[in-house]
């Protein structure tokens, strides 16, 4: 039986995997899920896709301020969004360079900023707390009900192609649970 290292290695690369899995899982599935209820493909992509984008990083952050210590939950934060930036955008630019449109340079970049300044701002004191955490919430309900309504007022409604299944289905339901239950275990 493994113990010590070896065991931690494998538990460790078992997390990995089932995060991975569970965030494909729960993108593939509130995606389906979204677009059957009628959601517009870029409503879906704002707001569906980011927030299950997002959840790894919620579920380990969560659990491991619970469990670990707060160190485990704010470092998961800040260095998710910093692998964001430096990685994600780097590596994408790398295969194929990116066209970034004047909208996303005004609107969604100083929101950005903002949100970095306002942890620093809010954490000044040593201590995030509930009345931090309400005000992150805040600004994030701001910040994607500005998005939605951008969105409702300039996309066309999707057009379904003729084959499409329509509506919500028991298996998106399905995809959903089963993302959500495999980030927790994995997490974990």
């Amino acid at each position: 039986m493994l113990s010590g290292t070896p065991l931690d290695l494998l538990l460790l690369a078992g997390g990995i995997v089932a995060l991975y899995g569970g965030a494909e899982l729960l993108v593939a599935g509130a995606g389906r899920l979204a677009m059957g209820i009628g959601l517009r493909a870029a409503t879906v992509g704002v707001t569906v896709i980011a927030f299950a984008t997002t959840a790894p990083e919620l579920f380990v952050s969560t659990i491991g301020a619970l469990n670990v210590s707060s160190d485990v939950g704010l470092g998961t934060i800040v260095g998710s969004n910093i692998a964001n930036i430096g990685l994600v955008l780097g590596i994408s630019a790398l295969i194929k360079p990116l066209q970034i449109s004047d909208r996303v340079l005004r609107q969604h970049v100083p929101v950005m900023v903002f949100a970095a300044i306002l942890l620093v701002a809010l954490g000044a004191n040593g201590r995030i707390g509930r009345l931090e955490g309400v005000l992150f919430l805040l600004a994030l309900a701001g910040f994607t009900a500005g998005i939605l309504y951008a969105v409702s007022e300039e996309s066309p409604p999707m057009v379904d192609e003729p084959d499409a299944e329509s509506g919500a289905s028991v298996r998106d339901v399905a995809l959903v649970v089963g993302g959500l239950v495999t980030l927790v275990v994995g997490s974990r």
